[in-house]
């Protein structure tokens, strides 16, 4: 069980997070995404990834959203074992904007803001990052969740297709 005492220092790094200074914010008003906007990522969610020529399971969760926060966990399992994880955070910075902070393996976040969302499409983006710069969530129309990081549009990437699963602990 996560005790507050470890979500409210990750709140508090997403709420810091968002790559804009408070005169630059006051500059322009950020779009006005709300969270319920990413509801259609809430659940739980697996599919098929390969590392290394090994086929293996990627599990996602995310919470549904409150007011100014979302949390995700993601693992790669391969025969059983998890071989990778990563945490994220979706929440509202002090400049206004959405952002989705990463935490891959547990190393420091990595900021996304949220830049456009149209239907059940979000896209996530970080100019400044090397590779990914976007990260997007799709529902697809049978109910699945696609995931993708690219370098922006038009450029190769790295795409996930989730079906929906049960989450743990669901029925029991």
């Amino acid at each position: 069980m996560i005790r507050a005492w470890f979500v409210r220092p990750l709140l508090a790094v997403t709420l810091v997070c968002g790559g804009a200074s408070r005169a630059a914010a006051q500059e322009a008003a950020p779009p006005a995404f709300t969270l319920d906007q990413l509801a259609f990522m809430a659940g739980c969610w697996e599919g098929p990834f390969s590392q290394d020529s090994v086929e293996g399971t990627m599990e996602e969760h995310y919470t549904s959203p409150s007011e100014n926060f979302m949390l995700g966990t993601t693992r790669y399992l391969i025969d059983g074992r998890t071989v990778e994880y990563e945490l994220a955070v979706i929440g509202r910075g002090e400049n206004g904007r959405v952002a989705f902070v990463t935490y891959p393996g547990g190393a420091m976040g990595l900021p996304f803001t949220l830049t456009q969302v149209v239907g059940n499409t979000a896209i996530f983006e970080n100019p400044d990052n090397d590779f990914p710069k976007r990260v997007i969530y799709r529902r697809t129309p049978e109910g699945g969740l696609h995931a993708r990081i690219d370098a922006g549009v038009g450029t190769a990437g790295v795409d996930w297709w989730l079906s929906p699963a049960a989450c743990i602990g669901e029925g029991q």
